[in-house]
């Protein structure tokens, strides 16, 4: 079923792959702690039992019909710019998506969704470990040949929107080349603010007025650090992810 030689110099050149598992991040970590592994080291997940999104939220996954995937890199040019990790492999899957559905509008959803019109369609969780140097390991669920997504009808799969189905090996190549593509243009002079400038261009909802807290404010973009920019009566405010509520539509 996949995929095991991406045509790439170091992102998923390295595989593992596990039928089941709790969580491919969790996994991949323990990993770790045992043994050394090189960047762009990839576990790939037949099926979770407990896939994680952000705030503790799980992400739902038929067996053996999407992309489960965590992913190994360690971003020498990150310095303060952690977010940076977060804005290249939000537009890595958005490039992937774009490419397979490309009549359909695909977005970046702050801080770490795809979006096509306004169904998610992939999650992404980022978890940054701090030594020497930056270590990241990358969580990305991508539905692919998922028929009915039971708990959200907010949710879609590449079947749904294109009604066909893909070859789940040749998606995840997909996804190790755009990670890879999207990270060597990061690591490039100027690159980090180039792939900022990027995410903020693909954001969903970018000059549209969203809910927070029982207010409404105006999405007028993301700042460098990964705070997202609103407007509420001419005076602008920064905020995290995890500080207040959010209606996006």
């Amino acid at each position: 079923m996949l995929n095991s030689n991406p045509e790439t110099l170091f992102v998923g050149q390295t595989l593992f792959f596990v039928d089941e598992v709790d969580s491919s991040n969790s996994y991949l970590k323990e990993m770790l702690q045992k043994q050394k592994l090189p960047e762009g080291a990839a576990v790939i997940a037949n099926f979770q039992t407990a896939g994680r999104g952000q705030h503790q939220n799980t992400w739902e996954s038929t067996k053996g019909d999407n992309v489960l995937l965590s992913l190994y890199l360690k971003p020498s040019f990150v310095t303060k710019d952690i977010s940076v990790i977060s804005f290249l492999v939000s537009l890595a899957i958005r490039g992937v998506v774009q490419k397979l559905l490309p009549e359909t509008e695909v977005r970046v959803k702050w801080p770490n969704d795809v979006m096509v019109g306004n169904k998610k369609i992939a999650g992404i969780l980022v978890e940054n470990r701090f030594s020497s140097a930056v270590e990241s390991i990358i969580g990305i669920g991508l539905n692919v040949n998922q028929k009915l997504i039971k708990s959200n009808h907010k949710a879609t799969s590449l079947l749904n929107e294109a009604n066909k189905s893909f070859h789940v090996g040749q998606v995840l190549s997909e996804c190790f080349t755009f990670v890879e593509k999207y990270y060597l243009l990061a690591n490039k002079s100027g690159g980090v603010k180039q792939i900022w400038k990027l995410y903020v261009s693909q954001l969903y909802q970018l000059d549209e007025v969203i809910e927070v807290d029982g207010v409404f404010h105006t999405v007028c973009g993301v700042s460098p650090e990964g705070l997202l920019e609103l407007n509420h009566n001419g005076v602008t405010r920064f905020i995290a992810h995890n500080e207040f509520k959010i209606k996006w539509n």
